[in-house]
C-alpha cells in the first residue's frame, strides 16, 4: 500500500521546523524512517542525521529498518557511515556528547552512569549531614521552622528536602532559580497575576456548572408551575449576576452570595448548582480573605517557612554537585546537564552541532520533558522534525511534559512559525471501533481537559477502503451487568470475580465456534488463538482475581506485571544466604540479623527446611557470637547450611563479590533447584542479571553489597532496573493500559473500569510546581491553605483527568478487529461531580438501557465444586461418656506458624511482639502514630487505611485486641478480635495474619466473632482479613 497525501507531506516537507500530529495507528514510525531514507536518497549522509526516540528497543528497532533500506537500496556511499550515525534514546546522544567533550566539561573521558540506588543513598546521606549541622547549630529559625512542621520525627523533613531537591533539579537552570527565588515566585506582579488566574480558576468552575444548569433551567419541562419558574429566574439572575463581576468584585460578591429558599411543598429538587457554589463559597472561606490583597498576603505567611527549606535543599544541592564529580554519581539527567551546559558555555561547539547536523528527527515528541525539550532548543536550526500525538501522552509521571508539544503545536498552526502536518488515517483497527472512539472523545476531550479539542483532523478515519475486509466485525460491544442483582444471587462475588467471569466465557464462546479474525499482516481471515486476545485493565490490584477466574476456564495467561526484582523467590534467597555469609564474618553484624537471614535461607526452595524445626533451633539456641554457629551442627537439617557457608567462606572470602557469587551459585546448584519454582527459564535469567549487576559493582565490598541490597529492600522507592522478556506463547495477554502503549491486539477487552481513578497523595508538607514556586500552608496562629496551593491543585487535579482521558484513548485504540467493554448497568451519574472512574466518562457518553443488560450465570461446574466443598466435612462420631464433665476452654483462633519477613523473625524472641506495633497506632492519627515504625509495618498500615473499607466508615470509635469470652454448649470460647470497629451504620471485625488469608480455619474463627457480636448489637456485622505481608485485605461473608 502507498502513502497517504499527509504521509506524502510529512515525508518530503523540507525548508523549516515541522511537526507532525499523529493519530494512534496512522504509521508515524514508518513516515520518520521514510524521510530519512528520503534524504540519504538525495543525498545527504547518514552520519549528519540525528534520530532520536525514547527508548533502547524503540532506538534499535528503527535503525535496523534503515540499516535494512540502506543495503536493500544498495546506497554504498551510507555503508561504511552507518556506524557513527546517531540512532539513539536522547539519554545515549547526550553521553556521547559529553563523552567527546569531556575536557570541555572537566571530566574524565570513561564519565558513564552510576547506579541510581547508590545515587539517591548518597543524597539521603549528604541530606542527613546537612541536617545535622541545622539540629548543632540551634539557630532559632530553623527550630521554629522545624517544631511548626516536624517536631515528631525528622523522617518528612528529610523527605520533603529531598524530593524538593528532585523537583529544582527537572529544570534546566536550577541553581539561578533558587539563587534568584525571590524575583522569580515572590514578586507582586507575579502574585497579582496568580491571583487573578485563582479568582479566574473559581469563575471557570461556576461557568462550567452554569452551562449544565442553564440546559436545566431552559428545559421547559423543569417550569413546573409560576412560582418555581420565579425560584429558578431568581437563581439564574444571581449567577449572571456573578458571573459578570471581576477581581475582588466577585470575590465580595461570592463571599455574601445568598441563594432564595425553594419553594415548599413542590416535588422538584433544588438545582445542583447551588450546592457546587456554596462549595466554593466555604472552600474560599477557608482562605480567610475577602479581596486580592489579603489573598497574597495571607500566601507571603508561608514565605518564612518556604525560606528556610530553600535553604536547606539550597545547602544540599551544592554539597551533591562538590562531590559527584569525585564519586562519580552520574545520572542521565546529570548527563543532560552537561550536554545543556556543553552548548550553552562553548559557543563554538554548539554552532558545530547546529552546522554540521543536517536535520533532527524525534519520535513520541509528546513525552519529551523539559530539560530534552532545553537541549534541542539549543542546536535547532530550522532543521527540527518531531512526530507525535498529544493524545497519547501518558507519562506524567516520568516528567513527560504534553505542553511543550502542545506549545509548538499551537504556534505553527496558528502563528506559522513552523509547519504543521496531521496523520489522520488510522491503519490499524476496523472503521466501527473507530466510530465508536470518536463517538466517545468527541464529547470528553478538549483543548483543556485531554491536550486538544477533539475535532477535524484530530478525529480518526480509516486509512483502508469501505469495503476493506478488516470492517468485518460491528461496533464495540459492551457487556453490561447489574452487579446489584448479581449480588442478590451471587453474595461471595466482587465485581472483579464477576466481569472476568464474563470475559473468560466470551472467550470460551469464541473459540468454540471457532470465529475468525483478519489478520493484517497476512491480510487474510484466521481462527481466533488465545495469543490474539488482550484483558487491558487501568489498575493492577486485581490481578491475582482475574487469573483465579481465568484458570477455571483453563484459559492460559500470560501477566505483564512489573514486580519489583526482589519480589522473587530466586533473588530474595540469593539476599538472605549473602546476610547469612556475612553473620559468618561479622558479630555484631550477626546479633542483628543471623536469625531473619537464618530462617529465609533455611526454608527457601534450596533448603526446604520446615518452618517448625526452624523455629525450634532459633527458640532453644541463643546464637549471640560466631563461634556460637557451630550449633547448627548439632541439627541435621540445618547442618547442609553450616556446611556450604563454611566452604564458600574457606575457598571465596578473598575474592570479587562476583565470584562468591558465582560460588553460591556453583556449591547450591542453584540452577538445578530452580526447576522447583513457578516459571524456572525466568528464574534463570534474573539470577544472571543479578550476578552481571554485582560484577558491575566493582568498588564495593561485601558489607557494602549488603547496605546496597538492604537499601533497596527497605525503601519501596528503590528497585534494580530489570526486564522480563516475553516469549511468544498461544495465551492471553493481561496487562495494565500503560503497559499496552505502541501495541496492537486483534481482541481487546477492557474490564476494572468501575475502579476509582488512583492519585497518589503526596504526604510531604511542601510540594515544588516549576509554575509557581514552593507550596506549603500559610500558618499565623495555626496552619491554614492559602490560594497559590488551591491554584496547583486545581491544576493538579485538570491535568490527572486529562491524562487519564488520554490513557483511555490509548486502550481503546490499541484495538484491531473488536473492542469489548465490562461495564456496571447502574453507576453514580452526577455531571455537576468531578469524574473519578472511566465507568462515569463512558455512561456519560454512551447512553444504556435495560435491553443492552448481559444475563449473567455462575456456570453449573463451579456451582458442583461448590456443593463439593460444602459436603467435604469431618464426621463426627459421638459416644457415650460417663466421665465427670469438664468445662472445655476453646480459642478462635488458628495457630500460625507462618513467619514470612526479615522483620518478622526479629520479634520471634517476644513472640506477640509484632502485634504491639498495631496495637499501638493510633487510627485516629494515623500518619503520625506510625512513622517511626519499621518500613513493613507502616506500609501495611497506610494500605489498610487507604482502603475504601476506611473510607466509607461514618464516625468510627476503634477498640484493639478486643477479647471477649462467650459460653456455650460445647464449652467456653475466648476470642481476641485485632480490630473491632463500631460506626453509626455498622459493626466490622477485622484479623490481621502475616500472610496467608485463605485458610478455611479463619472462617470458624470469624463464625465465632460473628455469633458473639450478634448477640451484642443489631447493627449490620461485617468480618473482615487483612494480610500483613501482601497487604490484601479481603471480606468474609458468611
Amino acid at each position: 500500500m502507498g502513502f497517504t497525501s499527509s504521509q506524502i507531506e510529512a515525508i518530503h516537507s523540507r525548508g523549516s521546523n515541522v511537526l507532525v500530529s499523529a493519530s494512534a495507528g496512522s504509521g508515524k514510525t514508518g513516515v520518520l524512517k521514510e524521510r530519512v531514507i528520503e534524504m540519504l536518497k538525495a543525498g545527504e549522509f547518514i552520519d549528519e542525521l540525528v534520530v532520536l526516540t525514547f527508548t533502547e528497543a524503540a532506538a534499535a528497532e528503527m535503525k535496523s529498518r534503515i540499516v535494512n533500506d540502506i543495503y536493500e537500496l544498495k546506497l554504498t556511499k551510507q555503508i561504511e557511515r552507518i556506524d557513527n550515525a546517531i540512532i539513539s534514546t536522547f539519554d545515549a546522544f547526550t553521553l556521547r556528547l559529553v563523552k567527546e567533550y569531556h575536557y570541555l566539561l572537566g571530566l574524565d573521558s570513561n564519565i558513564g552512569i552510576n547506579d541510581q540506588v547508590i545515587i539517591s543513598s548518597r543524597k539521603k546521606q549528604l541530606i542527613k549531614d546537612v541536617l545535622k549541622k541545622y539540629y548543632l547549630a540551634k539557630n532559632p529559625d530553623f527550630l521554629r521552622f522545624f517544631k511548626m512542621y516536624f517536631s515528631k520525627s525528622d523522617h518528612w523533613l528529610e523527605e520533603s528536602v529531598y524530593s524538593i531537591g528532585e523537583a529544582f533539579r527537572k529544570r534546566p537552570d536550577y541553581f539561578s532559580l533558587i539563587e534568584n527565588y525571590d524575583s522569580f515566585y515572590l514578586n507582586e506582579i507575579f502574585l497579582e497575576s496568580k491571583a487573578d488566574d485563582y479568582i479566574e480558576s473559581i469563575k471557570d468552575q461556576i461557568r462550567r456548572n452554569y452551562l449544565l444548569f442553564d440546559k436545566y433551567f431552559n428545559n421547559e419541562a423543569n417550569l413546573v408551575d409560576l412560582e418555581y419558574q420565579n425560584y429558578l429566574n431568581e437563581v439564574n439572575r444571581i449567577i449572571v449576576d456573578l458571573l459578570e463581576k471581576s477581581g475582588d468584585d466577585f470575590l465580595s460578591e461570592l463571599v455574601s452570595i445568598s441563594f432564595p429558599s425553594k419553594p415548599r411543598n413542590k416535588d422538584t429538587d433544588k438545582p445542583k448548582i447551588i450546592e457546587q457554589i456554596n462549595k466554593l463559597k466555604k472552600d474560599f472561606d477557608t482562605l480567610f480573605a475577602s479581596n486580592k490583597k489579603e489573598l497574597i498576603s495571607n500566601f507571603r505567611m508561608s514565605s518564612f517557612s518556604v525560606k528556610i527549606l530553600l535553604e536547606i535543599v539550597s545547602e544540599y544541592l551544592k554539597r551533591f554537585e562538590s562531590i559527584k564529580k569525585e564519586e562519580k554519581l552520574f545520572s542521565f539527567e546529570d548527563i543532560m546537564f552537561y550536554a545543556i551546559e556543553l552548548f550553552e558555555k562553548f559557543e563554538d561547539v554548539r554552532f558545530k552541532f547546529k552546522n554540521q547536523i543536517k536535520e533532527i528527527l524525534i519520535d513520541e515528541y509528546q513525552d519529551t520533558n523539559d530539560l530534552q525539550d532545553r537541549f534541542i532548543s539549543l542546536i535547532a536550526n530550522e532543521n527540527v522534525f518531531m512526530v507525535g500525538d498529544v493524545k497519547q501522552s501518558i507519562y506524567r509521571f516520568r516528567n513527560a511534559n504534553p505542553k511543550n508539544f502542545m506549545r509548538i503545536y499551537d504556534e505553527y498552526l496558528n502563528k506559522g512559525s513552523g509547519k504543521a502536518i496531521f496523520l489522520q488515517e488510522n491503519f490499524r483497527s476496523n472503521k466501527y471501533v473507530l466510530e465508536s472512539i470518536n463517538k466517545i472523545f468527541k464529547q470528553i476531550m478538549t483543548t483543556e481537559v485531554g491536550g486538544v479539542d477533539y475535532e477535524g483532523k484530530q478525529v480518526l478515519i480509516s486509512g483502508y477502503n469501505n469495503d476493506s475486509l478488516l470492517h468485518q466485525k460491528n461496533a464495540f460491544i459492551t457487556k453490561l451487568y447489574d452487579f446489584e442483582k448479581v449480588k442478590e444471587v451471587y453474595q461471595d462475588l466482587e465485581k472483579a470475580n464477576v466481569e472476568a467471569k464474563i470475559v473468560a466465557k466470551d472467550i470460551v464462546a469464541r473459540l468454540s465456534r471457532n470465529e475468525l479474525i483478519y489478520d493484517l499482516k497476512k491480510q487474510a481471515f484466521r481462527s481466533l488463538e488465545y495469543k490474539d486476545i488482550t484483558i487491558l485493565v487501568s489498575q493492577k490490584t486485581d490481578f491475582n482475581i482475574y487469573l483465579e477466574e481465568l484458570s477455571k476456564y483453563n484459559i492460559p495467561v500470560e501477566l505483564y506485571d512489573d514486580k519489583p526484582f526482589f519480589a522473587g523467590d530466586e533473588i530474595r534467597f540469593i539476599f538472605e544466604m549473602i546476610r547469612l555469609i556475612y553473620c559468618f564474618k561479622d558479630e555484631e553484624y550477626l546479633k542483628q540479623n543471623f536469625k531473619s537471614s537464618l530462617f529465609g535461607v533455611a526454608r527457601s526452595f534450596v533448603y526446604e527446611i520446615k518452618d517448625e524445626e526452624i523455629i525450634t533451633f532459633l527458640v532453644k539456641e541463643n546464637v549471640l557470637s560466631i563461634s556460637d554457629l557451630n550449633v547448627l551442627n548439632n541439627y541435621e537439617s540445618l547442618k547442609a547450611i553450616y556446611e556450604d557457608i563454611q566452604d564458600i567462606i574457606a575457598n571465596f572470602w578473598d575474592f570479587p563479590n562476583g565470584d562468591i557469587i558465582e560460588a553460591i551459585y556453583k556449591r547450591l546448584r542453584i540452577y538445578s533447584r530452580l526447576a522447583s519454582l513457578e516459571n524456572p527459564f525466568e528464574s534463570e535469567k534474573k539470577i544472571d542479571f543479578f550476578l552481571m549487576k554485582v560484577k558491575s559493582l566493582k568498588e564495593f565490598e561485601f558489607k557494602d553489597l549488603i547496605l546496597y541490597l538492604e537499601d533497596i529492600i527497605e525503601d519501596s522507592s528503590y528497585d534494580i532496573e530489570y526486564k522480563e522478556k516475553k516469549t511468544d506463547i498461544n495465551a492471553i495477554k493481561l496487562m495494565s493500559m500503560h503497559k499496552s502503549k505502541g501495541l496492537q491486539f486483534p481482541l481487546v477487552y477492557l474490564i476494572g473500569l468501575y475502579k476509582q481513578f488512583h492519585n497518589p497523595e503526596n504526604k510531604s508538607p511542601f510540594i515544588f510546581s516549576k509554575d509557581l514556586g514552593i507550596l506549603t500552608k500559610s500558618y499565623l496562629d495555626g496552619f491554614y491553605p492559602n490560594f497559590m496551593q488551591k491554584l496547583l491543585f486545581n491544576e493538579v487535579d485538570k491535568e490527572d483527568l486529562s491524562e487519564k482521558l488520554r490513557l483511555l484513548y490509548v486502550a481503546m485504540t490499541r484495538a484491531v478487529n473488536e473492542l469489548v467493554m465490562v461495564l456496571d448497568y447502574k453507576e453514580d451519574i452526577d455531571e455537576f461531580k468531578t469524574i473519578k472512574s472511566f465507568s462515569i466518562l463512558l455512561h456519560q457518553t454512551l447512553k444504556f438501557d435495560e435491553s443492552d443488560l448481559f444475563d449473567f450465570k455462575v456456570d453449573d461446574f463451579e456451582l458442583e465444586e461448590k456443593k463439593l466443598e460444602e459436603t467435604n466435612k469431618v464426621i463426627k462420631l459421638n459416644r457415650f461418656s460417663f466421665a465427670k464433665e469438664e468445662v472445655k476452654r476453646v480459642s478462635y483462633s488458628k495457630k500460625i506458624n507462618d513467619l514470612l519477613d526479615d522483620e518478622t523473625i526479629r520479634l520471634l524472641e517476644s513472640g506477640s511482639e509484632y502485634h504491639k506495633y498495631l496495637e499501638m497506632v493510633d487510627f485516629n492519627n494515623v500518619g503520625e502514630s506510625i512513622v517511626t515504625y519499621p518500613n513493613f509495618v507502616r506500609l501495611a498500615i497506610e494500605e489498610l487505611v487507604g482502603s475504601s473499607l476506611f473510607k466509607g466508615l461514618k464516625n468510627p470509635k476503634y477498640y484493639k485486641e478486643y477479647e471477649f469470652y462467650e459460653e456455650t454448649n460445647e464449652g467456653v470460647f475466648r476470642g481476641v478480635i485485632d480490630l473491632l470497629i463500631i460506626d453509626d451504620l455498622k459493626i466490622i471485625a477485622l484479623d490481621y495474619k502475616l500472610k496467608n488469608i485463605e485458610d478455611s480455619a479463619y472462617k470458624r474463627q470469624l463464625l465465632g466473632y460473628y455469633n458473639y457480636l450478634r448477640t451484642k448489637t443489631d447493627k449490620p456485622v461485617q468480618l473482615f482479613l487483612y494480610s500483613l505481608t501482601n497487604r490484601v485485605l479481603k471480606e468474609i461473608v458468611l
